[in-house]
């Protein structure tokens, strides 16, 4: 599709996560996702998977909260916008106070959709967080032992 159209913005946005996804390429998915906002700076998708990118991967929490406040001044009341701003706050910035408003405004909103992306984000948040904790070191073969 890019080649026939390199100003598709669905189509850079999906390549960005497939380089995010699959291919741990960081990078380069932040590249398409810059280019698909060059296209169209209001397309939230594209918005909401760069702040996931730059908060999960690359760890870079000011351009993340910049990008889901850029977000949420182009459309307030979107719930998955309010959940994923609402779960950086609470899981990467450890500022629960603050996540519960938008939390609970997107449960206001769409409390089901609400609620299945509240733990989902609750998982990915325990399987990070055992990950860091556990240090697997590989001994023979496929023995580990678990530090």
């Amino acid at each position: 599709v890019l080649q026939s159209d390199p100003y598709d913005v669905d189509a850079l946005n999906n390549y960005g996560l497939l380089r995010q996804e699959i291919r741990a390429d960081y990078p380069g998915a932040k590249s398409l996702f810059e280019q698909a906002l060059q296209v169209n700076p209001l397309d939230l998708s594209t918005i909401n998977n760069l702040a996931v990118l730059l908060e999960d991967c690359i760890q870079d929490y000011p351009a993340a909260q910049s990008m889901y406040v850029r977000a949420l001044e182009i459309k307030p009341d979107d719930v998955t916008t309010l959940c994923n701003y609402g779960g950086f706050l609470r899981h990467s910035l450890m500022d629960p106070v603050k996540s519960m408003v938008y939390l609970q405004k997107a449960r206001e909103l769409d409390n089901f959709v609400a609620e299945t992306l509240i733990k989902a984000q609750d998982s990915k948040a325990a399987y990070t967080e055992t990950k860091a904790r556990v240090n697997i070191t590989k001994v023979q073969g496929d023995t580990a032992l678990y530090t």
